[in-house]
C-alpha cells in the first residue's frame, strides 16, 4: 500500500510532463509514466477529480 503522499506526488509529477493548459485524464496520466491504478487512486481518495483535488490540481470536466 502506497501513502497518500506518494500517490500525490505522482499525480504532480505527471503534471508537469503533460502539456500546458492539457486536462490531466487518467489515459495522459497514464501515457505519460503515471504509476498507479485507477482503482488505487479512486479507492483512495472516492474519485480520479477527488485525487486531482487533493493533488492540489483542478479537475476539468474532461478530466473526471
Amino acid at each position: 500500500m502506497y501513502p497518500s503522499e506518494a500517490l500525490l506526488a505522482d499525480l504532480r509529477r505527471v503534471l508537469e510532463a503533460a502539456e500546458p493548459g492539457e486536462p490531466l485524464t487518467f489515459a495522459t496520466y497514464k501515457a505519460l509514466g503515471g504509476a498507479h491504478d485507477l482503482h488505487t487512486l479512486r479507492r483512495r481518495f472516492g474519485s480520479w477529480a477527488l485525487a486531482l483535488e487533493a493533488a492540489g490540481l483542478v479537475p476539468t470536466p474532461r478530466s473526471q
